[in-house]
């Protein structure tokens, strides 16, 4: 192989480097570069230093074009991680198609959530009317640009879910690998470990007050402080309850310099480890509600007041439906609500089965890890590079 070249909306953070297969290519001896598209597309967070990937910050279109044109004539394989949906990607999939470069996907994890582009432009017409209209141009446009194939086809999509919402990936061909968080369950459920001495839940954590994430939906931001004090107040009835101390599994773009949970244990990058050993889970909506459900563990969905009100068409009908799914119903936190009666909902092991079955493994990869299936895809396609 000569190279790979990932191209992404965000810069090089651990999260990236062990769950999109980077630290896997790196050991594995391949070339790698990345290319850091996130000051065209959108601000995130800063990037951590890695000595041993050549990382190139991308801060214009031109310097896209340029780059491009400068592999020209190579064997390259570009490996996007940019969602083509026109808003931000329309002009980066228009001069990878311009260059016939040949791309590949790894699409994102799915759940079990209704997606549709009326309740999508619902939620940000709510939050900011201009960017509704040019997210509508923007997907008008994109239409256009396929029906005049002006942006080619990818060569293929790496999918880890057999029920995607999506039935066209606009992609040749579709490779079924395993959810990112089931490859890291098969390295964990084998392993002893044990991170406290005491009985603990975890919460898994959003960062949802400073989420960076919501500056590409357009969406408002909740009040921090009214935030967190929901949550904690929440997390001392249950520690009472349960006589049990709740630990914070942090997100990846977690500030971890400041502690908002109360003195709370905070934890980044062991979400796995951290559930394995728990008494059961505090979710909202995130894709690592594939842990609980992997070590059958159970869990509580919540939410505020103040995310009901901001986020109905998007996060707060992510919780309910994934919650539905589950056999579960989800708690509103601010209101007044009956510890004893929540807990009947809580856990269902044949909804966690169909979930698995549905949303993190496939028959084609589940005794499989998905960065060997990948690597052996690529390698195969270098072998026979026109």
């Amino acid at each position: 192989m000569t190279k790979i070249i990932y191209i992404s909306s965000q810069p090089l953070t651990k999260h990236q480097y062990e769950n999109w297969h980077i630290k896997y290519f790196l050991e594995k001896k391949v070339t790698l570069e990345y290319w850091d598209l996130s000051e065209i597309m959108h601000f995130d967070s800063a990037p951590l230093a890695y000595k041993n990937i050549a990382i190139k910050k991308i801060n214009s279109y031109s310097a896209f074009n340029y780059s491009l044109k400068n592999n020209l004539n190579k064997k390259v394989i570009y490996f996007s991680f940019i969602f083509l949906d026109g808003f931000f990607s329309l002009k980066i999939y228009r001069l990878l198609s311009k260059y016939k470069c040949k791309v590949f996907k790894e699409v994102g994890a799915e759940m079990p959530i209704f997606r549709s582009e009326r309740s999508e432009y619902l939620n940000i017409f709510q939050s900011n009317a201009f960017v509704f209209i040019k997210k509508v141009f923007y997907k008008l446009k994109l239409i256009l640009f396929i029906k005049l194939h002006l942006i080619n086809k990818v060569e293929g999509s790496f999918i880890a879910a057999e029920k995607h919402y999506q039935k066209d990936f606009f992609s040749k061909k579709n490779i079924y690998v395993n959810h990112y968080d089931y490859d890291k369950y098969l390295l964990l459920k084998d392993r002893k470990s044990k991170k406290f001495h005491y009985k603990y839940a975890v919460f898994l954590d959003l960062n949802l007050p400073f989420q960076t994430d919501l500056s590409i939906t357009a969406e408002k931001y909740l009040d921090p402080a009214s935030y967190h004090s929901s949550l904690n107040n929440f997390f001392e009835k249950i520690e009472s309850y349960h006589s049990v101390k709740v630990v914070i599994a942090a997100h990846y773009k977690t500030d971890m310099k400041n502690n908002l949970f109360r003195n709370r244990i905070c934890i980044q990058g062991l979400t796995g480890e951290l559930v394995k050993n728990s008494l059961f889970v505090i979710s909202h909506h995130s894709s690592s509600i594939s842990f609980p459900i992997l070590f059958n563990k159970p869990i509580i969905f919540i939410y505020t007041n103040e995310m009901k009100k901001l986020y109905f068409y998007s996060r707060y009908k992510w919780i309910s439906e994934i919650a539905h799914y589950l056999g579960n119903k989800p708690i509103n936190i601010d209101k007044k609500f009956d510890l004893s009666k929540i807990f009947r909902y809580w856990h269902n092991s044949t909804k966690y089965e169909q979930y698995i079955k549905s949303y993190l493994t496939t028959n084609e990869s589940n005794n499989k890890r998905s960065e060997s299936i990948i690597l052996k895809y690529l390698q195969s396609v270098f072998i026979n590079y026109d």
